[in-house]
């Protein structure tokens, strides 16, 4: 049985301030962080409901990732946690603000300002995620003093995005840690967009915490990269990654690492990526499909790519995906001065 250990001891928060029992669990359901006894009751409920039932309904994410490899967030975190008997709060996933300065092709002004500013520049154009409401987005005027509070006791703190190396108060509360001599023992998990150095501050607290997993979002190389991630330069990146290799080479308790995340738009990278990262030192880490927005899933995928390309995805072809992802290309396209059909060239194979 599929029973989660998150339910217990894991919780997020996104940058509209809802909580959650983790980055991946999939619910319209979400609370208000000050309703603390509300999402603890909820989630204890999930826990016992995880003991006896098939998978539940929020938890796709970490089915999909188990059928790869047999390894998810879940399984993870039950090894981690399975000897702790009460419900202490011991991985804390803070996504603070949505300050970024990309605006990925697979993102939405949730978690991007660059995203915001686009739909706000460009208010004819018919993006996908073009009503999503941002207005409420930072939730830390209301809730980051008493987080604050909480996490000196936590194993895991980990943050994302937006870009959590450009939000100030990541840097307040991972202050907040260690002028309370906590880092020690704290493992701190950041996911980010690899566009900043690892410098200055961020050098400086390397050797302060227990460990350090630094999560660089790389789906692609060269321009390609730049394509997927629009606003991103892939020298820079390159740089910036030869760097941290460097300082993971001189601190055994750093630990750096690419995230590839499989959609439409980067069919064949997979293998490039991979290449590129072993070349100079760097491990490789293949995470699942990407389902929402459905057009950059494999869902637009014609069948001859994907016996051509051995993918493997629950997504039936669909040709209505395809139109809606040639679409939406062309809108960031003429923005960013791109070409879809020549960056993408593959995908338009077999005369598609």
């Amino acid at each position: 049985m599929p029973v989660c250990r998150m339910f217990k001891h894991g919780m997020t928060i996104n940058p509209l301030g809802k909580v959650r029992p983790c980055c991946m669990y999939k619910d319209e359901e979400a609370y208000e962080f000050n309703q603390i006894s509300h999402w603890r009751n909820q989630f204890n409920r999930l826990y016992e409901e995880s003991k006896k039932s098939e998978w539940l309904p929020g938890c796709i994410e970490c089915k999909k990732e188990e059928e790869v490899d047999g390894n998810s967030l879940r399984t993870e975190m039950n090894r981690r946690y399975r000897d702790i008997t009460d419900n202490k709060l011991m991985y804390w996933d803070l996504k603070i603000h949505n300050t970024c300065n990309l605006t990925c092709r697979l993102c939405t002004p949730h978690d991007s300002s660059s995203w915001r500013q686009l739909l706000l520049k460009n208010p004819e154009a018919e993006f996908h995620n073009k009503l999503m409401n941002t207005k409420d987005v930072g939730w830390h005027k209301k809730h980051l003093d008493a987080v604050k509070k909480e996490i000196l006791h936590t194993d895991i703190l980990k943050f994302t995005g937006g870009e959590p190396m450009m939000i100030p108060h990541v840097r307040k509360v991972i202050e907040h840690v260690i002028d309370h001599g906590r880092s020690v023992d704290i493992r701190l998990l950041l996911t980010t967009n690899a566009t900043h150095r690892w410098e200055g501050f961020w050098e400086d607290i390397i050797p302060l915490f227990k460990s350090i997993h630094i999560s660089n979002s790389i789906d692609a190389i060269g321009s390609r990269f730049e394509y997927v991630r629009s606003g991103g330069n892939w020298l820079e990146v390159v740089d910036n990654m030869k760097y941290l290799v460097s300082l993971e080479r001189q601190h055994d308790n750093l630990r750096t690492t690419i995230a590839y995340t499989p959609q439409a738009i980067n069919l064949g990278y997979a293998e490039k990526t991979k290449a590129w990262a072993d070349s100079i030192g760097l491990e490789f880490r293949h995470g699942v499909e990407v389902e929402d927005p459905l057009y950059l899933s494999y869902a637009p995928i014609h069948p001859k790519l994907r016996e051509k390309y051995n993918l493997k995805t629950r997504h039936p072809y669909d040709p209505k995906q395809w139109e809606m992802l040639k679409k939406q290309m062309a809108i960031m396209d003429n923005i960013y001065n791109t070409d879809f059909r020549s960056e993408c060239v593959e995908l338009f194979e077999e005369n598609i």
